[in-house]
């Protein structure tokens, strides 16, 4: 038996320094924040 899963829309993972992480993902992979995309801040 093949356990087949669908595509993924969506992975959390927990980090204990969020500003470093958004940074991390939008600035060095490129990816883009779609939600909330509108923060300078993303510490809290």
């Amino acid at each position: 038996m093949t356990l087949q899963l669908g595509p993924l829309h969506e992975l959390i993972i927990y980090v204990s320094d969020m500003q470093a992480q958004v940074e991390f993902y939008r600035d060095i992979l490129g990816l883009k924040i779609t939600y909330p995309a509108e923060l300078n801040d993303y510490s809290e």
